[in-house]
């Protein structure tokens, strides 16, 4: 059943998983309408999430859902960002890919406002100047 959710909701919001970045955006721009889908996928899909993981905690079943939409964020990050990614080796793309994803996850936004205690729009800020200063290390 949390499978069959997850895809759901991943097609009802393929928008948040399959956007790409307008053509001509220079790197501010990708990463500010990345770092606006990522806030949107927050407030939509973050409560199904939030369920289904601690859902999978105590049934292994429900992990491939998981799984499911965590990878799909991922191939996101890759896309939005395949200038700077292209040009590195396989290793440090999935390196630097994987960690913009968590970075920007639901759960990274929940820790920054539950326990940090920051407002969405201080949210947003920080993870525009992280990814900001994860892809000029690429340079």
């Amino acid at each position: 059943l949390y499978r069959e959710v997850a895809a759901y909701f991943a097609e009802r919001h393929a928008d948040l998983f399959d956007a790409a970045p307008w053509p001509g955006l220079d790197r501010a721009g990708r990463i500010s309408e990345f770092v606006t889908l990522r806030m949107r996928n927050w407030e939509i899909i973050a409560p199904l999430a939030q369920r289904v993981e601690a859902y999978a905690l105590s049934n292994p079943a429900a992990t491939p859902a998981t799984v499911t939409l965590r990878r799909r964020a991922s191939e996101h990050v890759d896309r939005f960002f395949a200038p700077e990614l292209d040009r590195l080796t396989a290793a440090r793309r999935t390196d630097l890919a994987s960690t913009r994803d968590v970075l920007t996850s639901a759960e990274a936004g929940r820790t920054l406002t539950d326990v940090h205690q920051r407002t969405p729009n201080q949210v947003r800020r920080a993870w525009i100047a992280a990814v900001a200063t994860l892809l000029a290390g690429d340079d």
